[in-house]
């Protein structure tokens, strides 16, 4: 999946729909909704590339913070989790993970549906204090 300069964004659905891609570049902004992306490369992994562009997105600057506000100008940005009030909702973000980090997932596991192995990167539309459980 390349994404090049502009905007691009998830499709709207009723359920959270999970896209698969061997390579993600983001020369833009990706506006991820509340959709899920496994990354299921070969060679070296993604994670610092796919970090950047989350941190681009996210929209606030500094340490990790509840101000998030998703609308950054470039990267991986979610407008699902910025329009969502906090005080009603608590607080939505974008984590990511190797699969072999993630919770115990071996190789050949089932996440979000999907088969995934050790060499993916899982990135997800997740409550604020899922993110214990994704590699920040």
């Amino acid at each position: 999946m390349e994404h090049h300069a502009g905007q691009a964004q998830a499709p709207t659905t009723a359920q959270p729909t999970v896209f698969t891609t061997q390579s993600l570049t983001v020369n833009g902004s990706l506006d991820l909704k509340d959709n899920d992306i496994i990354v299921d490369y070969s060679g070296s992994s993604p994670i610092d590339a796919i970090r950047g562009y989350i941190l681009s997105g996210r929209g606030a600057s500094g340490g990790i913070n509840d101000v998030e506000t998703w609308n950054g100008a470039t990267g991986i940005k979610s407008s699902t989790a910025a329009n969502i009030d906090p005080s009603q909702f608590g607080n939505f973000s974008i984590g990511y993970s190797e699969a072999s980090d993630y919770g115990g997932l071996g190789s050949y596991a089932n996440y979000d549906g999907q088969t995934v192995d050790s060499s993916a990167v899982l990135i997800r539309y997740t409550a604020l204090r899922m993110r214990i459980w994704m590699v920040w």
